[in-house]
Parts: structure tokens; sequence; C-alpha cells
């Protein structure tokens, strides 16, 4: 895999260099695309369309049906695919479906393929959305 680096999504600062710190590899993959998927829509300036919202779409979650959750996975994939060009998005699902209400939260798992992979390997980054 090429080596991938972005900056700490925490702006944190490096303290040897005092720099901000960077995310490697597939922490900073895993970072881009939680980023993509927790930004609202237009909320990025001179973006438009960028983001999912998934934080504010909580208690739409807590209720989704079937039908909604696949067009929320369609807009999900447009914008992994868009954004993250070092990777090709597979699937996101709930996890805690059936105990949503009970655990206060939503888990979600998305995969995705490295493209930069020679064997295409398939990796993917947990979710997980509190009520506010």
């Amino acid at each position: 895999m090429a080596k991938a680096t972005d900056f700490n999504f925490k702006f944190e600062t490096n303290t040897f260099t005092r720099d901000v710190s960077i995310s490697k590899d597939t922490r900073a993959i895993n970072q881009s695309i939680t980023n993509i998927l927790l930004t609202r829509k237009n909320e990025k300036p001179f973006t438009p369309g960028f983001g999912v919202g998934l934080e504010s779409m909580y208690y739409k979650m807590i209720n989704m049906n079937m039908s909604d959750f696949v067009f929320l996975v369609e807009d999900a994939r447009i914008n992994i695919n868009r954004y993250e060009p070092r990777v090709s998005f597979s699937d996101m699902e709930i996890l805690n479906q059936d105990t949503i209400q009970d655990d206060g939260n939503v888990q979600l798992l998305v995969t995705y393929t490295l493209k930069s992979s020679k064997n295409n390997k398939i990796d993917n980054v947990k979710i997980v959305i509190q009520e506010n």
C-alpha cells in the first residue's frame, strides 16, 4: 500500500517537532471517511454536496426503515467515492440494529477497498453515533 498521510483530525501537536501531528496509512483513510460521513451536507464551504451528515440523523436512524437506509448508503457511497480517491466504497451496515434503543447509539460499519493495494485489500471503519 502506498503511504497515505493526513493532518491529525484533532490537530494535536507533535511533541518533538511542535508541528501538527499527522495520521498515516489506514488511520488517515479512516479519519477521512469519518469526516465525510459526519460532516453535514453543504457544511463545507466551496464544496457543494460534500458530506452525509450522519451525526445529525441520529433520531432518523433509530427509527429508519430499510428503504430509507438504502438511500443513506447510496449517499455515503457517492460521497466517499467522490471525496476519498484512495478507496472504493463497498458497503455500510448498522451493527446494532436490534439494540439501538437499548444501546443509546448507532454503530455503523463502513467497508471499503483500498485502490492502491496489489490485491484490492478490503478494510473497514466503525463509526458510533450517539445522541447529542
